[in-house]
């Protein structure tokens, strides 16, 4: 029996190494865009704050596109340089109580919190998703492209928060076999319990109205 439970330990450590590194490798290059993709878009609010007061009160007009181009880098960063953040851990997060807890409840408790980021980022990615697609036909005012182009980054910053999310999961998992403990597989099956449950007792998702 012993065997038995240590070779189904050793294929479920392989598996999970496997998954993991896959997420990773595709995380990474990703992750990379999208810190351009931050930084790009944090320099050019910058720029265009400082054009549109130099136009202002040096040479006594206004332009109007540098403002809706600011709006639209501005969500550029909140939802693409969230998801960077996420991933940094710059993010507020209260760990007082998770660190009182022994190593084993810790992890467990890390993979239940980690399952509830997971459905966070599916929900920017389904509704962002939607979002975007339903407004494609319509422009900005001053930009006049596309309001796909303003909605698409909530659903990427929920994809890469998904990936994230779902590798610190694998990993809690893969320490938590290290340590001959279960604690983070039962809060895994816990989660997805919760998850399905949710979903078959039909609890309604925002609307369109919340999300616009």
């Amino acid at each position: 029996i012993m065997s038995t439970i240590s070779s189904t330990a050793a294929n479920v450590r392989a598996g999970l190494q496997f998954v993991e590194s896959g997420v990773e490798t595709a995380e990474a290059p990703l992750r990379w865009i999208l810190k351009v993709v931050s930084i790009v878009a944090l320099i050019g609010i910058a720029i265009l704050i400082n054009v549109n007061v130099f136009t202002r009160y040096v040479l006594g007009f206004t332009l109007p596109w540098p403002s809706g181009l600011s709006v639209l880098l501005n969500i550029y960063i909140t939802y693409v340089g969230g998801a960077i953040a996420y991933y940094v851990g710059d993010h507020v997060s209260v760990q007082y109580f998770q660190k009182k807890f022994p190593d084993d409840v810790s992890r467990g408790l890390a993979v239940f919190i980690n399952a509830l980021v997971i459905l966070l980022g599916v929900a920017m990615l389904w509704f962002g998703t939607e979002l975007a697609w339903s407004q494609r036909d319509s422009e900005t005012i001053y930009l006049g492209i596309s309001l796909f182009w303003s909605r698409i980054p909530l659903a990427v910053g929920g994809f890469y928060i998904v990936l994230e999310a779902g590798r610190r999961v694998i990993e809690t998992m893969l320490e938590d076999i290290e340590a001959g403990t279960s604690y983070s597989f039962v809060s895994f099956v816990l989660s997805i319990a919760i998850g399905t449950f949710v979903y078959f007792a039909g609890v309604p998702f925002p609307g369109g109205d919340i999300l616009e």
